[in-house]
Parts: structure tokens; sequence; C-alpha cells
């Protein structure tokens, strides 16, 4: 069976784990969609399964089009390269594969969605934007400091991410955070 992750938030601004794939034996697509935000006594708590969907699981054999729609009902939109590498699971029936779709182990806090009343969330990069960028370690020590000749923007820290993750990889994968003056707006503690 494959296995594809994807960890992300719902137009609500809930963050679920998205686990869909290819059943090579049963010969079908699944989907299970996993909060994060509501995790009570380290149980999980499902938003969707297959398993308890009648026209889930064994009915979807020939695309995933299907929970393309429940995700788009939850209010989760997968990255279409995803889409596509599920489609080609079924193709070729893999098995054994899994993959994370998330390309970076930094979360973002500094995109403004709109909420299911239509308004949008607050602008948290207001008022510190044009401060240096501080990663700190889960200890709070600072791993570094970075300035911007501009005003940080959620799309400039998006396109630092990667460089982030080169020189401070091991660093970050014992946890951090990235702060803006003392505004949090990203982190790998999701």
């Amino acid at each position: 069976m494959s296995q594809h992750y994807y960890v992300t938030q719902t137009d609500d601004g809930s963050m679920v784990q998205v686990l869909a794939g290819w059943d090579r034996p049963l010969g079908n697509f699944f989907l299970v969609v996993e909060s994060l935000s509501e995790l009570e006594d380290s149980e999980a708590h499902f938003i969707y399964t297959n398993l308890d969907d009648p026209e889930g699981g064994l009915s979807q054999r020939e695309t995933f089009a299907y929970y393309n729609g429940v995700l788009e009902n939850l209010g989760i939109q997968l990255p279409a390269a995803m889409v596509e590498a599920l489609e080609e699971d079924r193709e070729l029936d893999r098995g054994n594969h899994v993959q994370n779709w998330n390309p970076t182990m930094i979360a973002l806090l500094t995109e403004c969605r709109k909420r299911s009343d239509g308004t949008l969330e607050p602008d948290i990069l207001s008022g510190v934007a044009h401060l240096p960028l501080t990663i700190r370690g889960i200890d709070k020590t600072s791993i570094a400091v970075l300035t911007s000749q501009t005003d940080w923007t959620h799309e400039s820290l998006m396109d630092l991410l990667p460089q982030l993750e080169d020189e401070y990889g091991e660093q970050l994968s014992e946890g951090a955070s990235l702060y803006l003056g003392n505004q949090l707006v990203g982190t790998t503690e999701l």
C-alpha cells in the first residue's frame, strides 16, 4: 500500500493530517483525515475515514476524484502533485511507498486565511514585519538572527524556508520557532 501524508489547515483554520494512498491488496484508494487541533489524551480525532463511509473504500477503484470531493467539503485542498502521485500509484499498483508532501519542517503562521464567516484572520506581521527574524531552539536559545532589506511578508518567509533548512536543518530537527520581535511566526512543533 502507498501512503501519502500531508499536514495543512482547513478553511476554518483547523490543523489536520491527511493520509491517502492506494491499497494494493484490496485494489482501491483510501483516505483518513485526522484533526491535529483537537487531540484529547493523545487519542486521535478522526474527521473522516473511508472505513466509515459507505461510498468510500472498495467502491473507489478508478480515480481519486471521489476523495477530492470529500476533502473539498472539509475545506482541504491537496497539492496537485500529490493527487497525480496517487493516480500513478493506482496505475502502477504501487505498494510499500511512503511520502510526506510537506516540503518543509517549519510551519509558518503568517498566512491570512479566510474564515468561515468570510472575514480574514488577523495579519500577525503587522507592526513586526520590519524586525529581524530570530530562530530559537526548543530551549529558547538563539540559533540565528536574520535581517531583511524590506519588510518580511508571508511570501518572503516561505521563500526563505529551504535555505533555513539547508543551513540549520540539524537544529531545526530538534525543534525550533521563528520570531519577529516577540511575535511567533513559525514553528517546527505543530
